[in-house]
């Protein structure tokens, strides 16, 4: 994992090296609490490198088809438990 993401229009960390051969996913967080306080509405996406070991593993493209909020990954897991 990264500490990498975005909230509005800011962008956080770097991302990691084209090298390491790492699958990018952007992951929605949902509504970012710091923004609200703000009286912002601005989401937050955080990043996620997933290693070529685990694609090899993993259906790629059914995690990234259905999965698209946080919550609902972890739904996912718990469910395959």
């Amino acid at each position: 994992m990264s500490f990498d993401g975005r909230t509005g229009h800011k962008t956080y960390g770097s991302p990691l090296p084209e090298h390491l051969n790492l699958k990018k996913i952007e992951i929605y967080a949902g509504r970012s609490s710091q923004a609200t306080l703000l009286n912002r509405e601005e989401f937050t996406y955080e990043v996620i490198y997933l290693s070529p070991a685990l694609l090899e593993k993993i259906d790629l493209q059914k995690i990234t088809r259905m999965q698209t909020h946080q919550t609902e990954l972890f739904a996912h897991e718990q469910s395959n438990g």
